[in-house]
């Protein structure tokens, strides 16, 4: 951060510790906040590259799986949003060979399911699900993360971008046609789960053309998924022929999860009592509802629980007009 960024985010009691990461369209600040006694990620974006649909998709979104918007800031020429901070996520797990059990695997392969559920649900195409964008809170909760390329849709969603990373792009996408973003959603999901499964992409190739190729073809080795049902889900999420995928509630019903109790500590737990977010004018503070709180965390501002079932506090405000130095 440059001294003009210290010192407006200092005024936000927004305090820079490190930088995350940084990339082309933009870099990740970690941040501490006295107030609440807790670190946040503060996303900085060009205003050339800023997607309006990131903002308009996360205010629409209110689920423990998705990575918790708080709050934005319009200063000089980028955007910052400040995000729930996870330290890690499931790019890093599997290059660390993070060793977890069987039960663990099943949630994790579950949550990560669900947490593409939770945004189809709400009519919202990702369009960017690969490994790193599921991130990992410091509880071990699986989130997805990162909408900068995620839209809304009607009942009837349908599409005419090229966009996504290429190598979790699904076939119909390299048609330069009309087609279903969710459904895409469904092949870039098991193109994830494949690699989660074996360290490999399905479908891989150094030229663009001959992984374009390779994609188009649905043709990939299999037999590298040991377990036979998670080989199962990610055949049906591969079928070149999109209307042969299933959705995320079909691939829950699968038999890979019912030898396990799916996670039900991770269900919903939060009842709102919410504004229309799209016309809110002031802060906002909502607090999740919580049945006997486990090491609650008492600050004088507000109250943020500790808990192994959910953390969720939004402070949610549109953008203050530019400020001018």
């Amino acid at each position: 951060m440059h001294s003009k960024e210290v010192e407006y985010f200092a005024k936000q009691d927004l305090h820079f510790e490190k930088i995350i990461a940084k990339g082309g369209y933009g870099t990740i600040f970690y941040v501490y906040n006295k107030q609440y006694c807790n670190h946040f990620a503060l996303k900085k974006i060009p205003k050339e590259l800023f997607n309006q649909s990131e903002i308009d998709c996360l205010l629409r979104l209110d689920d423990a799986r998705i990575v918790s918007l708080y709050k934005y800031y319009h200063f000089h020429d980028h955007v910052y949003m400040l995000m729930e901070y996870c330290p890690s996520d499931l790019q890093k797990i599997i290059k660390q060979k993070t060793k977890v059990d069987r039960e663990e695997y099943i949630k994790i392969v579950y949550d990560t399911i669900a947490a593409v559920k939770a945004c189809h649900d709400r009519n919202i195409a990702h369009s960017d699900i690969k490994p790193s964008n599921f991130m990992i809170d410091q509880y071990g909760r699986v989130k997805i993360g990162d909408f900068g390329l995620s839209a809304i849709y009607s009942q009837h969603p349908t599409s005419g971008d090229f966009k996504g990373t290429r190598l979790f792009m699904a076939p119909e996408i390299f048609h330069y046609e009309k087609y279903n973003p969710m459904v895409a959603d469904i092949w870039a999901l098991g193109v994830t789960l494949y690699y989660f499964a074996t360290e490999k992409y399905p479908f891989f190739c150094q030229d663009v053309d001959g992984l374009i190729h390779r994609i188009k073809s649905g043709q990939f080795n299999e037999l590298l998924v040991r377990d036979e049902q998670l080989r199962d889900i990610i055949k049906r999420c591969l079928d070149p022929n999109p209307r042969n995928r299933p959705t995320c509630a079909q691939l829950l019903d699968m038999p890979f999860f019912k030898t396990e109790p799916q996670g039900e500590e991770l269900k919903e737990n939060v009842k709102l009592n919410r504004l229309d977010v799209f016309t809110r004018s002031q802060n906002l503070i909502v607090k999740p509802k919580i049945n006997k709180p486990k090491n609650p965390l008492m600050i004088q501002a507000g109250r943020i629980y500790k808990n192994a079932s959910t953390l969720r506090l939004q402070m949610i405000i549109p953008p203050p007009p530019p400020d001018s130095i």
